[in-house]
């Protein structure tokens, strides 16, 4: 899949705007391996989207009802765990990352490790 960057992106959707949406998969697609888009919702908004941008790294997977945006994050992040992801990138259906936003959290978390720090977590600033 994708990137072979070792990243899964989990992004938690609710009823979201399709052309903020669309300009976020657009910016995201080319850091990833994959995207995972868990819908707090039945899903059949984004199943017709993706139907009219189709594309093979990115799944989808409606909760059929909202959860909440921790029980989504979970879901993905287990679907990243059973697919060997290396690395997890949560996100919003609003968020707009940088086009090389994944290439500088790798870096900067190599760099700690480098130094000796345990790092559990990084992120944009």
């Amino acid at each position: 899949m994708g990137s072979q960057t070792g990243v899964t992106s989990v992004v938690v959707t609710y009823k979201p705007d399709l052309a903020i949406f669309a300009r976020l998969i657009e910016r995201l697609t080319p850091q990833v391996d994959a995207v995972v888009i868990v819908d707090n919702d039945d899903g059949k908004q984004l199943a017709d989207w993706l139907e009219k941008n189709p594309n093979p790294n990115l799944i989808l997977l409606p909760l059929g009802t909202n959860r909440g945006i921790a029980a989504a994050q979970n879901v993905g992040i287990e679907w990243a765990r059973a697919h060997h992801s290396h690395y997890v990138l949560l996100l919003d259906h609003d968020s707009l990352p940088r086009p090389d936003m994944v290439d500088h959290l790798i870096t900067t978390m190599k760099k700690k490790k480098a130094l000796g720090e345990k790092v559990g977590m990084v992120g944009p600033r």
